[in-house]
């Protein structure tokens, strides 16, 4: 059986989130809480990546067997990356910027409605469900403040 790539990365991001989660356990209770937080869920993802990934790829290969376009598709994933690495970089320095609570509030929409083409009911339900979330998650469940910006924009 040949091994692709996913199967290498999803091992790999496995491998990383479980050695978090093992250095952490080391750690004092609120210590290791944060850690515990993203680790965990790594983990969970990185399962579904490990064994989802290889349904999706054969699906994948038999879309490629059965299209006689594949320079096409190469040029069009290859602009999709790009496009978004640059969207990822947009956000983060907004977040560098403004602070997070100001760039989540921001980036989202822009995101939604300029790349995503959704509506704006759907763009203003997403964006509040998703900042309330975050609020409830790191501000009042985990209790760490989040970074303000350059500008000092932290207005929790």
């Amino acid at each position: 059986m040949k091994t692709r790539g996913e199967t290498v990365f999803g091992l790999g991001l496995l491998l990383v989130f479980a050695a978090g989660i093992i250095l952490s356990m080391d750690w004092s209770a609120k210590a290791r809480l944060f850690p515990l937080t993203i680790t965990i869920g790594g983990v969970g993802a990185s399962f579904v990546l490990l064994f989802l990934g290889p349904k999706s790829a054969v699906q994948e290969q038999h879309d490629e067997a059965s299209s006689d376009g594949a320079d096409t598709k190469t040029k069009v994933t290859t602009r999709s990356e790009l496009t978004m690495i640059l969207w990822i970089l947009a956000f983060l320095v907004l977040i560098l910027l403004l602070g997070f609570w100001v760039a989540m509030a921001t980036f989202i929409p822009c995101f939604m409605l300029i790349f995503g083409h959704e509506r704006i009911r759907t763009v203003a339900l997403f964006t509040a469900t998703l900042w309330i979330l975050m609020y409830g998650i790191f501000h009042i469940g985990l209790g760490i403040p989040l970074h303000g910006g350059i500008m000092g924009w932290s207005f929790l």
